[in-house]
């Protein structure tokens, strides 16, 4: 039962970094795209999706998940004492 949170700990600790990495990955290059955009001429506000609100909500999971893995790691660091 011990080891069975620690790799729970440790999967939802990598899945946690991989949807922040992949979050501001893909955040930085709507940004550059957006910037590119309004350095053209006769281009218009351009109105990113990805900025709007997937990457937050993206980011607000990802730290969620890290919660639940830090709990998870405390309960099998517990259990063990």
């Amino acid at each position: 039962m011990k080891n069975k949170k620690l790799i729970t700990g440790i999967i939802l600790l990598v899945l946690s970094i991989a949807i922040f990495v992949f979050s501001l990955i893909n955040h930085l290059i709507e940004l550059r795209d957006m910037k590119e955009c309004a350095n053209t001429p006769g281009c218009m506000y351009c109105l990113p999706k990805w900025v709007g609100g997937t990457a937050y909500l993206l980011y607000f999971v990802s730290i969620v998940v890290l919660a639940i893995s830090i709990t998870c790691f405390i309960k099998a660091k517990t259990k063990k004492l």
